[in-house]
């Protein structure tokens, strides 16, 4: 979890891939002699990860010389995009052709759009977690403000786990 949290510190997206992970981790937990209920299970780690994201934040804050500064420039710039400049990316193209007025709608519907895969596909595909993780790290790739090719190429590296589908 703290290398999740490290991540989620970094860029928000990581974060959104905690239920599935939690899934997964509690599945491999189950076939060991070890029986904890999910939920219980879910609120340990989920704990777990909060406490280091906090963490990092609070350190931020301390060497930022208590300020809360840095959340508008690293935070906001992801979720606000202030300045989309082009890019590759289906937002730049979705929202250099609409209105300024419709903006802030929209931003929150493409958040939303984004979230929303976690929950679906984390409760749809409950018995295949590695599966939903990888499903979600190639939608972050495709969904992000800013992509990048590294996101491609996580998403591709995890194809070789599924070569049984390929003819």
């Amino acid at each position: 979890m703290l290398a999740l949290a490290l991540a989620a510190y970094l860029s928000l997206y990581p974060a959104l891939l905690l239920p599935p992970l939690i899934l997964l981790c509690h599945d491999r937990e189950a076939k060991s002699d070890k029986k904890t209920s999910l939920l219980n299970f879910a609120f340990k780690w989920s704990t777990l990860f909060f406490g280091f994201s906090t963490w990092f934040v609070s350190m931020s804050y301390l060497l930022m010389g208590r300020s809360w500064e840095f959340l508008h420039s690293t935070y906001g710039v992801h979720l606000l995009l202030p300045d989309l400049t082009p890019n590759v990316g289906l937002w730049w193209y979705f929202f250099i052709e609409m209105f300024d007025s419709f903006r802030e709608f929209f931003l929150g519907v493409f958040w939303l759009h984004l979230v929303g895969y976690v929950g679906g596909l984390s409760i749809r595909l409950r018995k295949q977690p590695l599966f939903v993780l990888k499903t979600l790290i190639g939608i972050f790739a495709i969904f992000q403000p800013y992509p990048s090719i590294a996101d491609a190429a996580l998403y591709f590296s995890f194809l070789p786990l599924y070569a049984h589908i390929f003819p």
